[in-house]
Formats: C-alpha cells, sequence, structure tokens
C-alpha cells in the first residue's frame, strides 16, 4: 500500500519536529512521531496505517533489541528461507 499520496511524509516531520525539544530521549521522538500520526486520522484515514506501523516498529524494538532492521525483523519468505529486502 502506497501511503505517500494521501499521508504526508513532510508534514508528519513537521508536526513531529514542533513537539521536541533539547534532550528529548529517542523514545520520546517516536512517541512524538506516533501522536502525531494519529492526531491527524480523522482528516486523513490513512494516517491509521502510519501510526500503527509507527507503533509496531516501536514494539519490535523495545521486544526485540537485537534487531536493529526491519529488514531482520521480516518474515522468511516460502522460497529462500530468507527475508525479503
Amino acid at each position: 500500500m502506497d501511503l505517500s499520496k494521501t499521508a504526508a511524509p513532510a508534514a508528519l516531520s513537521e508536526e513531529t519536529l514542533r513537539n521536541l525539544y533539547d534532550g528529548v530521549k529517542p523514545q520520546e521522538i517516536e512517541q512524538a512521531m506516533i501522536l502525531a500520526a494519529r492526531s491527524r486520522i480523522e482528516r486523513e484515514p490513512d494516517y491509521t496505517f502510519v501510526a500503527a506501523r509507527l507503533l509496531l516498529h516501536s514494539i519490535y524494538q523495545a521486544a526485540l533489541p537485537a534487531f536493529a532492521t526491519s529488514t531482520e525483523l521480516a518474515p522468511p519468505t516460502p522460497a529462500t528461507g530468507f527475508p525479503v529486502t
């Protein structure tokens, strides 16, 4: 699903940056991004998927801190047994 047409990354970034301050922790940046996406759901329902993906990424980082990228978290493909890159 291509969300770039309906859920503008630049607008989400701008709103997130407005809510940051000096000394902010990385976890608080993630939370600000999730809340920024959530606040836009009423205007554009596709932000539901953006907020869900951001929240899922945050959960993955908390549960599986050894995995740094989403590629490492991807399920293996049936043909190769390796994650899709």
